[in-house]
């Protein structure tokens, strides 16, 4: 492939954490958890905000680009992001006793990094999903 034909995957290292943040994440019970799985089994942004309670559109965007973006090792530009790069790291704290050291290293330190440069709550516990939903829409 000539290099005006590479693409940004060619180009750009994957993350050396890629598959095993996406596997932990697979089984985590939460909603980056829930986002990943449906995204995995074809559903649509439709098809899952409707499977998950009606779930807003934008919400089940967020939580797919949230868990991709930690996957790949992209740093957060906004806090919005932030926030949601601190849930995805802090969900993964769940499986610490299975992740690499690698792994558990790059974690805390992004959760440090991430927190300090945007201003979020500074805490290293595993992530507490209340709603499993998202912010479902109230009827």
């Amino acid at each position: 492939m000539s290099p005006a034909c590479a693409t940004l995957a060619d180009v750009v290292d994957p993350s050396p954490h890629h598959d095993e943040i996406l596997d932990l994440l697979r089984r985590a019970y939460c909603h980056y958890g829930f986002a990943l799985r449906d995204e995995d089994a074809g559903l649509s942004i439709a098809a899952a905000a409707a499977k998950r309670d009606e779930v807003k559109l934008d919400r089940i965007v967020d939580l797919r680009r949230a868990v991709h973006q930690v996957a790949e090792s992209i740093h957060s530009v906004t806090k919005k992001e932030a926030g949601h790069e601190d849930g995805v790291l802090r969900a993964l704290l769940h499986f610490e006793p299975e992740m690499s050291r690698e792994l558990r290293e790059h974690i805390y330190g992004r959760l440090a990094a991430t927190q300090q440069e945007f201003g979020l709550r500074e805490t290293t516990q595993p992530l507490r999903c209340v709603t499993r939903g998202a912010q479902a829409r109230r009827q």
